[in-house]
């Protein structure tokens, strides 16, 4: 999209300031709307949450395909920014969470490699348009088409069994259990609960007894959970310190000088 802008955004070629903006925009948004997805789904639950992301891209991918302004493209970015984030935070945890045990590996993983499918297509679709007049805006707009399927499809999706229990919704959280493990006998399904039920509990009489300042120094002094703390800051940290999503986003002006 960066090569082909032109003079389309205020009637000036876009310096490369503005161009390091809306990409690292995009990272900036996508890290308020992580912080932001954890905290909404777990008060209003898992799909609301994927629906406010959904929701989010849309409109992020419609201002930026109707901008004239470096200011318009640079809130489109942002705003499709907190989609990402808030996706990105809640999908893997909704899947792991609605997923039967024996499954719950794969597609998880079947997420990861159509996040990388995506990017393909993504250059696919860029390259077709990559000639037409203000064919940016269709590269753009086309990004919508996947979020909005996603919300539509999400309503016959169930919600997450933890997340029911969470709120007091047993009998729900039931019927979704029963849903998962259609083969299940009642004795197991019971089971099931139980094992979610406690694990619900712990969770809030944990979050009740212990402030965020004390669980912030617990995950420095109690070993285990550094190790834990080191290794998934340090996983995150690499991915992002070898510049492959920097490359990802500027491989188009790289290609093109």
């Amino acid at each position: 999209m960066l090569v082909v802008l032109g003079d389309d955004l205020g009637g000036r070629e876009v310096t490369d300031s503005e161009k390091e903006a809306i990409t690292a925009l995009c990272a900036a948004g996508a890290l308020v709307g992580a912080v932001l997805a954890g905290i909404t789904s777990d008060k209003y639950g898992r799909k609301p949450a994927i629906w406010f992301a959904s929701v989010l891209f849309t409109i992020g991918a419609v201002i930026q395909a109707t901008a004239f302004e470096i200011i318009q493209m640079c809130v489109g970015r942002f705003c499709i920014g907190l989609g990402v984030g808030s996706a990105s935070m809640i999908v893997p945890l909704y899947i792991a969470e609605i997923s039967p045990a024996r499954f719950r590996g794969r597609m998880i993983s079947v997420d990861m490699i159509f996040l990388a499918t995506g990017s393909v297509l993504a250059y696919a679709f860029d390259a077709a348009f990559y000639k037409v007049a203000h064919g940016w805006r269709y590269m753009i707009a086309i990004g919508a088409v996947p979020s909005i399927v996603l919300g539509i499809l999400l309503f016959w999706c169930p919600e997450s069994p933890r997340q029911l229990m969470y709120h007091g919704r047993r009998e729900q959280c039931e019927r979704i259990i029963r849903r998962i493990y259609p083969n299940a006998s009642e004795q197991q399904v019971q089971e099931k609960l139980l094992s979610i039920e406690s694990g619900v509990n712990a969770a809030k009489s944990l979050n009740e007894e212990i402030s965020l300042r004390k669980s912030m120094s617990m995950l420095f002094t109690i070993p285990a959970n550094r190790r834990a703390g080191i290794a998934a800051c340090g996983l995150m940290f690499f991915q992002q310190f070898c510049g492959f999503n920097t490359l990802m986003c500027k491989s188009s002006l790289f290609f093109s000088t």
